[in-house]
């Protein structure tokens, strides 16, 4: 059976999913202890339940069945004792009169399959599960069909408001077990953020997920005292001080994957509440393909990024994915000739062939400051996270007055909005004739899940929308979806998200016009002229190919 377990382990070596350095000494403390390998590198994060699965279903030939098919058939004869299951984290799934098939999480442990066929007193067929999945599926139908997260609210018995000193945040403790449970469990969903709020009655859990807020299970509001002490000292904050609100950060491996936790904690009229930010640390992929634009918005990105010289903006509220819109221009142009420059607060992707500058405003490096260093290190393209402030704006548009394409981000709501909002921070129009390439306006909408999405069976609304917009008219007739809800999209049937952008391309007309000291009323008429496509526009080309619905369209571009 090491063979096996052996086996598993150069398979998650070689795919990537485990790195040998940083499992090393768990394996040796699990081997030293007699202990089952696999179960403890789920438990010290360093692997996924999904990544260990699909390994053992590679190395031992045996079917992974997903979670909804975890499921007994009618009633089984042979009886297996809960605390067994809960323990060997097996499920009998069906039998006749020679075998009996039965879901189990680690086939590597010989002592299950033999106790198995000893209690079952026949041949006994085994699939893969994952072990969450059995574990609620052995509960649901054996159990009291309490979570897992209820089990180890059992070991909070007797917790008190005022039982959140440290010593519940020893990374043993059931509090910082059930710290890692809600993490894993975002991770596992695909959340950005997870908040803990207390509330008058209870404690409200919510994971951000695809830009919405969706609650779940939450522990015992008496628990919230001691999860927010965790939360306190994994991000290095005062666990003292409740009064003032924190921010922290910590570097934290979960189920086999780096992140970077940031955490803001605030004190509310029932307590202190906590945001916590999960950002992926592996190296990011970004490609302007990626963003899901229109084929002509894509190519005229991918030409403004060749530009030698210059200011791209890219504008809209915070969580409209700007900086990744950032990120994809930047890696059409980090080549070996080109040297690029990123000054951002915080970092928040780390890559190669890029030197990225964290602002540090305690100790004087602040984006002016940070922005007159790097114009003396001879760059190409300059990245600088935001334009906050006047200093930062005038030092930016002389750099790209300077023969440097300078990129950045606006808090602005439209495209054109953006030439308001450089005017507002003092710069004069003719320098921002002189050098605006393009502003683009970004908003997300969701993707409808490509498992699910069905043949929208009332679309009226919609192609009467279509219609307005001038967008029936084609060579293919629309391809409008509704979502309706599956395991790979958590029931929503929506699935990841997808830029929709406005993007004001600075020709020939828009200069004279921005020197001149044009408003937004009249650029917007002359852009129109021009062929400039709205958010709205844009939204409804997702919407005609099946991308999107029309609700999450106008959701957005309402606030536009």
């Amino acid at each position: 059976m090491n063979a096996l377990v052996d086996a598993v382990l150069d398979h998650l070596y070689t795919d990537g999913r485990l790195e040998r350095q940083g499992a090393a000494q768990v394996l040796a403390r699990a081997r030293r202890a007699g202990q089952a390998v696999l179960p403890q590198l789920l438990r010290a994060g360093l692997v996924s339940e999904i990544d260990v699965a699909s390994a053992l279903a590679k190395v031992t030939g045996l079917p992974l069945r997903p979670a909804e098919a975890l499921v007994p058939e009618g009633a089984l004869a042979t009886a297996l004792p809960l605390r067994f299951m809960k323990d060997a984290k097996v499920l009998p799934l069906a039998e006749d009169e020679e075998r009996c098939l039965v879901a189990l999480a680690d086939p590597t442990q010989p002592w299950i399959e033999q106790a198995l066929r000893l209690k079952a007193g026949k041949s006994v067929q085994l699939v893969l599960g994952l072990p969450s999945a059995i574990e609620a599926a052995v509960e649901q139908h054996f159990g009291h069909g309490r979570s897992k997260l209820s089990e180890m609210t059992d070991a909070l018995e007797g917790l008190g408001p005022e039982d959140g000193g440290p010593d519940l945040a020893e990374s043993d403790a059931p509090i910082a077990r059930m710290v890692r449970h809600i993490l894993e469990r975002a991770v596992a969903e695909g959340a950005s953020d997870v908040h803990i709020e207390p509330s008058e009655k209870r404690l409200i859990v919510r994971y951000r997920v695809d830009g919405r807020l969706r609650e779940e299970e939450a522990p015992p509001l008496t628990s919230a005292p001691a999860i927010l002490s965790r939360i306190k000292i994994v991000a290095g904050l005062d666990i003292a001080e409740k009064r003032l609100p924190q921010d922290g950060r910590a570097s934290v491996r979960i189920a086999g994957r780096q992140f970077d936790l940031r955490v803001a904690t605030s004190p509310t009229v029932h307590g202190e509440g906590a945001v916590l930010r999960l950002l992926p640390k592996a190296q990011e992929r970004f490609d302007l393909k990626a963003l899901g634009l229109e084929p002509d918005a894509e190519a005229l990105l991918a030409s403004l990024a060749a530009r030698p010289h210059g200011l791209i903006l890219v504008t809209g509220p915070t969580g409209a994915g700007k900086t990744t819109t950032l990120y994809a221009f930047i890696s059409t142009m980090n080549v070996s000739d080109r040297k690029i420059v990123t000054i951002e607060d915080p970092i928040e992707y780390q890559l190669e062939g890029l030197n990225q500058i964290q602002v540090k405003a305690e100790i004087g490096l602040t984006f002016p400051a940070a922005l007159r260093s790097v114009l003396r290190q001879d760059p190409d393209v300059i990245m600088v996270g935001e334009m906050r402030d006047a200093d930062t704006a005038q030092i930016a548009i002389q750099s790209a007055l300077t023969g440097h394409l300078v990129l950045s981000t606006l808090h602005t709501n439209t495209a054109i909005g953006a030439l308001t909002r450089l005017r507002d921070l003092g710069l004069p129009d003719y320098l921002i004739a002189a050098t605006l390439n393009a502003a683009l306006a970004q908003r997300l909408v969701r993707r409808l899940c490509d498992h699910c999405a069905a043949p929208d069976p009332e679309p009226e609304p919609t192609l009467a929308a279509l219609e307005a917009a001038g967008l029936l008219a084609g060579a293919s007739p629309p391809s409008l979806r509704v979502p309706k809800g599956c395991r790979h999209c958590g029931g929503t049937g929506f699935q990841g998200r997808v830029a929709v952008v406005e993007i004001l391309h600075g020709g020939k007309w828009l200069a004279p016009l921005v020197a001149e000291g044009a408003g937004e009323a009249e650029i917007a008429r002359e852009a129109a002229r021009q062929g400039f496509r709205p958010l709205l526009m844009d939204g409804l080309l997702k919407v005609r190919r099946g991308v999107t619905t029309l609700a999450e369209v106008v959701r957005v571009a309402e606030a536009a």
